[in-house]
């Protein structure tokens, strides 16, 4: 069995994705797969990290966990949508209930993705 690069699995394209995540080691994790796959990855740890860092630099994408220390996601997503609705919005968390979902998607989310998640499945 041949063993191909991780880029060549996933395709190749540089995208400027934000990571929100308030958990430093999975926020670092992701980080480095992202990398591997030739992405631009920026982290920010809570709500004003994000918004600070939208401002500076533009993002494509943005990877949001919902549980942030300063502001619920769910109030983030509509108001992401409004200031920056180009940009692709997936929800990446561990509210794992119908409900979550089906109003994470309501409020603006493009995808919304439960923990623990394989970072492949990300990179799809």
């Amino acid at each position: 069995m041949v063993s191909l690069p991780v880029r060549e699995h996933y395709g190749q394209g540089m995208t400027q994705i934000l990571i929100v995540e308030d958990n430093g080691e999975y926020a670092d994790d992701m980080a480095e797969f992202l990398k591997e796959l030739d992405h631009e990855v920026t982290i920010a740890r809570t709500a004003s990290e994000m918004w600070a860092a939208l401002t500076r630099t533009p993002a494509a994408v943005v990877v949001l966990d919902l549980g942030l220390p300063d502001e619920d996601g769910f109030n983030v997503i509509p108001r992401m949508r409004q200031l920056y609705p180009e940009i692709g919005l997936l929800v990446l968390t561990g509210r794992v209930a119908f409900d979550h979902r089906i109003l994470g998607l309501r409020l603006g989310a493009d995808h919304y993705l439960t923990k623990p998640i394989k970072f492949p499945e990300l990179a799809a």
